[in-house]
């Protein structure tokens, strides 16, 4: 029995894009804690310090973000439907659910009523706001356009077998 999933995962611009910017973040943040550490040990902190070290350890976190999220967002195509993993939540669709229209009220932050006909499961360390996440994954939709190597071409090879209704 063979694996009929098939991942796509950022196309080669976006991991160099997501690599260089996390690698970064990461090193420039090491580089200024290992410069200052014994500074910052030994001596009282200043203003400087107080607003500083939040900062550096928050562009620490957004550099190993940055390097883990090119393996965790993809978009697993199979026979029954569609996935779209992110950081945050994860996007289940069958092929009979899934339309290239963007909903009526798409660019408003209006709340609303009409059922959703998306899976969404939204990740352990994203639940403290999972209703915002969820608003936030209906609205965003998919951006096939990231996916499936150069120019999305095997992505869009997929999409045209599974779902020959959404004309790509």
């Amino acid at each position: 029995m063979t694996n009929t999933k098939r991942n796509h995962y950022f196309t080669p611009s976006w991991w160099i894009g997501f690599f260089f910017l996390g690698t970064l973040d990461v090193a420039i943040s090491v580089n200024i804690v290992s410069m200052n550490y014994h500074d910052l040990l030994t001596t009282p902190w200043t203003l400087w310090e107080y607003i500083g070290v939040p900062l550096v350890c928050s562009m620490f976190a957004f550099g190993v973000l940055m390097l883990v999220a090119p393996f965790v967002i993809k978009v697993v195509i199979s026979p029954q439907g569609i996935e779209y993993h992110t950081i945050s939540y994860i996007v289940r669709l069958t092929w009979q659910n899934i339309s290239n229209e963007q909903p009526e009220n798409w660019a408003s932050d209006e709340e609303t009523n009409e059922e959703i006909a998306a899976d969404i499961y939204v990740r352990p360390w994203a639940r403290f706001n999972s209703i915002k996440v969820k608003r936030q994954a209906v609205k965003n939709g998919i951006p096939l356009s990231w996916f499936g190597g150069i120019g999305g071409r095997r992505l869009k090879a997929d999409l045209r077998k599974f779902a020959p209704h959404l004309n790509l």
